[in-house]
């Protein structure tokens, strides 16, 4: 990743058990042999026999470029479970290219005169580095400009695909039309 950027590390947790599990993620980052920083991470249910991946983020706000390593601990009702060391570099900010497709727009809800509708907005990130997206639409109804909907930002991971969720009142019957695009990297 680059400096700026979250590092998202993901632990896939299997649950052989019988009772839904809640996973405790620790991970310790260092640098040069000295710890820089500690996150933790707790929310997650499993049920049994399930397979979840679990994502943790460290925010890289104001870190230095360079060499670091992650020190990852899953414990499970205070008793360790498994650890792992990750190495891993923050780049400088611009290093790697960012890119992405919107590939489909859909409405999600009744189409009816004085509903609420979600607009999904699916963006997939063909860059090299996890990126912010958020959507902007413009409404169109019988061919007037009526609104500009927004989504909110969320993270999406190399190659993989995200679902930007905005909402539009439907005021008036007629012809909709939704004109829009992903702002990313922002």
């Amino acid at each position: 990743t680059e400096v700026n950027y979250p590092l998202q590390i993901k632990i896939s947790f299997k649950n052989t058990g019988n009772v839904v599990a809640k996973p405790q993620i620790a991970v310790e980052i260092s640098s040069n042999g000295a710890i820089v920083d500690s996150v933790s991470f707790e929310d997650t249910k499993i049920k049994p026999e399930k397979i979840e991946v679990i994502p943790v983020e460290w925010d890289t706000t104001g870190r230095q470029a360079g060499n670091y390593s992650a020190h990852v601990v899953v414990s499970l009702g205070g008793t360790n479970i498994g650890e792992k060391g990750l190495e891993f570099a923050i780049l400088p900010l611009g290093t790697l290219s960012r890119s992405g497709m919107l590939t489909e727009i859909s409405l999600q809800g009744e189409p009816k005169q004085a509903s609420l509708v979600s607009i999904l907005a699916t963006f997939v990130n063909t860059g090299q580095i996890d990126t912010r997206a958020k959507f902007t639409g413009e409404v169109y109804c019988n061919g007037d400009l009526i609104d500009v909907i927004e989504s909110g930002e969320i993270l999406i991971a190399v190659g993989e695909s995200g679902v930007l969720k905005s909402y539009l009142r439907l005021e008036n019957s007629g012809n909709y039309q939704i004109n829009g695009y992903i702002n990313f990297d922002l």
